[in-house]
């Protein structure tokens, strides 16, 4: 997470984090380098101060709302969000997935060398199946359980909420249509990662940072973590058959309903 002293901002992963935090890192005069990254790993820490205030970089990267230091809890929350659908794209080409440390936990399922034998060459729909398998609780492990949260939405809930398990107790469409859900919710502003220039400059002008010091955001290239990208041909919608796609609908309605914008017929 990148800690300011106007805010935090929660950076979860295949969301753009890896560009705002690259920007913000920029805007406090610094700049990311394998000395930077071997300081953060030796004190957890590293501070970026000019004439905008301090800047820190906390060795916690994708730490969830509940995981900010008591010491830097702020009412003012950052975090970036994408469409479900191409959430789950973006995490299947990236691959951290096929790395040999997840095979511990991908073996304690009883049926992963019948059902994914093939691994670590999987396809999209056999990685969607995979990894609510490996990662989540029942009753949300299944995948093709149309009645089981979707992975990304239990990574929003418990990234953003107060107490996940009220959330999960609680989660009905009436629960969030009424905005129930709000005051279980940290106070979180998002930044939608298919406007993540315009909406990240925005704001930081509502901020009051210089205008001339963020102007270079709305025209920043992406960033590419370990520089791995998807092609320009690669659009999310190839991806998905129209069986696949409303599933995840289904499964992700909570996000939807959140974020209509993404709700994409």
């Amino acid at each position: 997470m990148v800690i300011t002293d106007k805010f935090v901002y929660i950076h979860k992963p295949k969301t753009g984090g890896t560009f705002v935090t690259d920007a913000l890192i920029r805007l406090y005069g610094g700049k990311w380098n394998l000395i930077i990254h071997g300081k953060l790993a030796l004190l957890k820490e590293v501070h970026f101060i000019n004439g905008m205030g301090k800047l820190t970089i906390n060795a916690n990267k994708h730490g969830g709302c509940r995981e900010i230091p008591e010491k830097y809890r702020a009412e003012n929350i950052i975090s970036t969000i994408r469409n479900p659908y191409d959430y789950y794209v973006s995490q299947y080409e990236f691959g951290w997935w096929k790395r040999k440390e997840w095979l511990k936990t991908y073996k304690k399922l009883g049926s992963f060398q019948e059902r994914f034998s093939a691994f670590p060459n999987l396809s999209f729909n056999q990685f969607m199946e995979l990894m609510p398998a490996a990662f989540n609780d029942t009753p949300h492990d299944n995948f093709k359980d149309e009645n089981a949260l979707g992975r990304y939405t239990i990574e929003f809930i418990n990234d953003h909420f107060y107490n996940p398990q009220v959330v999960y107790e609680r989660l009905s469409e009436e629960y969030v249509i009424s905005g129930t859900y709000k005051q279980d919710m940290f106070p979180v502003k998002f930044i939608l990662t298919h406007q993540l220039n315009q909406q990240l400059y925005e704001y930081l002008l509502e901020n009051d940072y210089p205008k001339d010091c963020i102007a270079f955001i709305l025209k920043k290239e992406k960033v590419l973590p370990l520089g791995k990208g998807r092609r320009r041909d690669q659009k999310w919608e190839s991806y998905y058959t129209p069986q696949l796609k409303e599933l995840v609908r289904k499964k992700d309605w909570f996000l939807f309903k959140l974020f209509p914008e993404f709700d994409i017929v």
